[in-house]
């Protein structure tokens, strides 16, 4: 994940001078400052004189617990208006500081410091703020209700800067009380708080104020605990976000026809959020601008059983995002494709997060799951879409939640109900649980054009439990999905099943000064039956991952499975493979391998499949980055080839300053199902200007070029677009 996956480590201090936390003692105070900082990299603001120190004295990934290879130290403070923390950065080697010019939320892989900063103090969620040595900005919301889960789509709007000095780098930041919420209330305040930087040289080095302990699941239960915030505000806590968008479309049917120019089309709408109280957010947006200026990941679309899967980027479904994610995809906002308005209400009160939002969607998309296939078919009106969350903390750690949704239009309804909940035993242990059930009605002419009842319903259970330690995790499930169960604001994609799945796995760990930083080995295996008993599939593999020095990661799989499609059980034995490694600090290489039986699902058969491919990410200099993926994927049937696929992914971007950056991409596609071929070319010419993640201006242009047998290549499609924002904080 190009997010900050760390074993990271906590903090703890007290303000005077540097302190070195330990376990045994992580309470300290905080002051606050009279003073505000110039926010310019320098540490010469009288600020930071009545700064808590806090000294970085641990790497904890991949060495356990070992002194830190350089010296860092992090300064916290505080005034009514913001939360202020800087980085002293050292060393020994400034000239091999890696401190690229890159776009927000990218340079994880560079030098940077960060905290993770939990304002609940409820050891579950948290928000990570980080910069890189060239002053890079990455923030991300961080959920550990089971997992640590990053989400790097969740933005706020703050402040920083970094230089670099003859003895490393230096960093500051200021963050708002309104970019983050916090408890209400004028009274001292309890932060649980991480500090921490990545170093990467030979390996990436992860360190922190204090030890971790990998046989307690979870960062935040570790944090050091920070007193004070006394009298903080986030002031109005109103930002107003009015967009204009404008494109032309033009298009033509042949080579020989001339463009059919469309015309210039504007529209403006308007966005804002508004802090009700510190812990509680509401969002409206009236005619959003919703549209996609980075195009989506490639993904191949052929010989597929289900429908794919595309991550949300859109900023008003990210609010208070994280807690919707339950064991089932009840909730995929994807599936709301064009709305003409929405509302939201999020926040936290006491130990209960929430999350209410209505949406009226001018496009209804129904995703059609079976046991075998499933589709996503239109639905030709309009709908109105609503999901409420609630999560409530018990306990160490343990919770208990409530998910509802709703989605009506005329002659249509779908609804979901359903609870869920997470119960730790101890640090390592734990079970979780969903329960949930469905009604649907389509209209009569849906109905019996896609072969569904016109009136389902459905439940749905899982049931999972965990152990997750320093050397060996292992998990169990029972799952059951009726054939009625529909979760159209969602994204379950296979229904009529019930099976168990579970596996284990060991891991040796290692350090900087070894040939590996890390080893694992694990078995998997699951069972699946339809509803009605007959077994659907069967799966045993066999895992390994290796992590050593120059990055490098290594994963493989040795899989034996049988399969039920259309009647007939198949039996299939693949191999799969994931590799990469840094030859420099510039350079990335990696590759993927799927080699082995699989099934040719447009004509009932087994086959032999050979896929994968190599990328590429490569920082030609600070300001120039190119990147390429190549997928290729063949599937051959009684020694003869029935297709051959390649994707090519290129992107190549130029970085004039942190705010402003220009963009290429090129998408080629091939499929050969001979003697049928079809080639499709995308382009896209992109220049990006942020002055921060909601004040924006895009200028764009991109065409499509098709092929196939009958038409050479030709550009049926072209596109001129431009998107202005500003984020308005009154």
């Amino acid at each position: 994940m190009r997010h900050f996956v760390l074993f990271l480590l906590l903090a703890t201090a007290s303000f005077a001078s540097a302190v070195h936390p330990t376990p045994e003692n992580r309470f300290f105070d905080v002051v606050a400052t009279e003073h505000e900082i110039s926010v310019d990299g320098s540490l010469d603001d009288t600020a930071w004189s009545d700064a808590l120190e806090i000294s970085l004295d641990y790497e904890a990934d991949p060495g356990e617990n070992i002194p830190a290879p350089v010296e860092t130290t992090c300064y916290l403070t505080y005034n009514e208006t913001a939360l202020l923390v800087a980085f002293d950065a050292k060393d020994p080697n400034p000239s091999e500081i890696r401190a690229s010019i890159a776009d927000r939320d990218t340079p994880f892989r560079d030098d940077n410091c960060g905290i993770i900063i939990d304002t609940f103090n409820d050891e579950i969620r948290g928000f990570e703020f980080m910069i890189s040595a060239a002053g890079i900005q990455m923030d991300l919301s961080r959920n550990e209700n089971l997992r640590q889960n990053e989400d790097s789509t969740w933005d706020a709007i703050w402040q920083s800067a970094a230089i670099i000095t003859d003895s490393g780098y230096q960093v500051e930041m200021r963050i708002p009380w309104s970019a983050i919420r916090f408890p209400n209330g004028n009274g001292k305040k309890t932060f649980g708080l991480t500090p921490m930087r990545s170093y990467p040289r030979n390996v990436r080095h992860q360190i922190g104020a204090m030890p971790y302990n990998r046989d307690i699941n979870g960062l935040l239960k570790q944090a050091m605990k920070v007193t004070g915030f006394e009298n903080i505000s986030a002031g109005r806590n109103l930002e107003i976000q009015p967009t204009f968008t404008a494109q032309r479309n033009d298009a033509k049917s042949s080579p020989d026809d001339s463009w059919d120019n469309g015309p210039i089309m504007g529209d403006t709408g308007i966005s804002a959020r508004w802090g009700v109280t510190p812990n509680i957010s509401f969002n409206g947006t009236v005619n959003p601008d919703f549209s996609q200026v980075e195009a989506d990941e490639l993904q191949l679309q052929i010989n597929t059983k289900y429908a794919l899967y595309y991550r949300e980027k859109r900023p008003f479904f990210m609010e208070g995002a994280s807690i919707l994610n339950t064991p089932f995809r009840a909730v995929y906002t994807r599936s709301i494709a064009n709305p003409s308005w929405g509302a939201k209400l999020s926040g936290k009160q006491d130990a209960t997060s929430f999350s209410l939002f209505t949406v009226r969607d001018q496009q209804t998309n129904i995703l059609l799951p079976s046991n075998e296939h499933s589709s996503v078919e239109l639905l030709d009106r309009n709908n109105n879409s609503g999901v409420f969350r609630a999560l409530h903390d018990i306990g160490n750690g343990s919770s208990v939640g409530f998910l509802g949704t709703a989605r009506v239009a005329d002659g249509y309804s779908n609804y979901i109900g359903g609870i869920d909940g997470l119960y730790r035993i101890n640090d390592t242990d734990w079970v979780k649980w969903q329960f949930m059930t469905s009604n649907t009605e389509y209209p009569d002419e849906f109905a019996v054009v896609h072969d569904q009842q016109k009136t389902l319903t459905g439940d749905a259970m899982v049931i999972t439990a965990g152990h997750e330690a320093r050397n060996w995790t292992f998990w169990s499930s029972i799952i059951r999905k009726d054939k009625g169960l529909r979760a159209d604001n969602g994204f379950i994609n296979r229904v009529d099943t019930k099976g168990i799945d579970g596996g284990s796995w060991y891991n040796w760990q290692g350090s900087s000064d070894t040939w590996f930083t890390g080893i694992g080995v694990g078995i998997e295996g699951a069972y699946t039956e339809d509803t009605s008993g007959q077994i659907c599939d069967k799966r045993i593999a066999l895992e390994s991952s290796y992590n050593g020095p120059l990055q490098t990661g290594i994963w493989t799989m040795l899989s034996a499975n049988e399969e039920r499609y259309d009647g007939t059980s198949y039996k299939m034995n693949f191999f799969r493979l994931h590799a990469g490694f840094h030859p420099t600090g510039n350079l990335f290489i990696g590759m993927g391998l799927r080699r082995g039986d699989a099934i040719d699902y447009d004509n009932g058969r087994l086959g032999f499949r050979l896929g994968g491919g190599p990328r590429i990410d490569w920082k030609i200099t600070d300001n120039i980055k190119f990147y390429t993926d190549l997928t290729h994927e063949q599937l051959d049937v009684n020694g003869e080839d029935y297709y051959t696929v390649n994707l090519l992914d290129n992107r190549l971007v130029y970085h004039f300053n942190k705010q402003t950056f220009i963009r290429a991409t090129v998408q080629y596609t091939h499929a050969d199902y001979s003697p049928d071929i079809e080639e499709s070319l995308f382009t896209q010419l992109l220049f990006s200007y942020k002055v921060n993640p909601q004040t924006v201006l895009f200028l764009g242009y991109s065409d499509y070029i098709y092929g196939d047998n009958e038409w050479d290549l030709f550009r049926s499609d072209r596109s001129f677009f431009m998107k202005a924002a500003y984020a308005w904080q009154p």
